[in-house]
């Protein structure tokens, strides 16, 4: 989170808390905002908006552990992501 202190906009609570506004938390990457969450765990609205952050793309369900071709799933599933990853170095 280096870098953010002079655009960090900052609220006093009542309880003499600090929080961060809410366009700061949408500047920050998802991995800053997870961890400036798990610093300032107080802080709902910084919950809220990793919580926000993190179902605009919900996981997909490649298998199901009862999945008879639940293997076979995973590795598919595998190989196009590592097929993916070496297409996208070769640009």
């Amino acid at each position: 989170m280096a870098g953010y202190n002079a655009e960090i906009e900052f609220q006093i609570l009542p309880h003499g808390g600090l929080r961060m506004s809410r366009a700061n938390y949408d500047a920050m990457s998802k991995a800053e905002l997870k961890q400036y969450f798990l610093t300032h765990r107080g802080d709902r609205a910084a919950l809220q908006a990793y919580l926000d952050r993190i179902n605009e793309r919900p996981l997909i369900v490649i298998a199901h552990l009862s999945d008879p071709d639940f293997d076979e799933k995973v590795q598919a599933a595998i190989r196009q992501k590592l097929e993916k990853a070496t297409c996208s170095d070769r640009v």
